[in-house]
């Protein structure tokens, strides 16, 4: 028996956080309020970062988001069905008056800071 959750980076445990409606649904909804929030993309992934890992990213770390939302946004921009099924996850609505691409890439960067370790476990 642990008192203490135990880290994990399974894959079982990444493919849970990354492929369920709750946690992709979260993130769509986070995504949308921080995309309203600034019209700054890095304001955006920096109020991302900061909501969901409660401290200020450093640079080396806003530089990895940055990459990893613009490669998404690429992913979108030619994929829009993929970005469609994306965005319909969950039993809220999407704001339609954001663009389909960067709310889907912006929905990924968050799935993916959800999905970090420090996220999930508070030590």
């Amino acid at each position: 028996c642990k008192v203490r959750a135990s880290l994990t980076s399974t894959p079982l445990h990444a493919l849970t956080t990354l492929n369920d409606v709750t946690w992709v649904e979260a993130s769509r909804v986070l995504a949308e309020r921080i995309l309203h929030s600034s019209e700054n993309t890095e304001a955006q992934l920096t109020d991302a970062f900061r909501r969901i890992l409660g401290r200020r990213p450093k640079s080396q770390e806003l530089a990895v988001l940055r990459l990893s939302f613009r490669r998404a946004q690429v992913a979108y921009e030619m994929e829009p069905e993929q970005a469609k099924v994306l965005l319909a996850m969950g039993e809220s609505k999407r704001d339609t008056r954001l663009d389909m691409a960067e709310h889907a890439a912006m929905t990924q960067t968050c799935l993916s800071l959800f999905n970090l370790d420090e996220a999930l476990t508070r030590e």
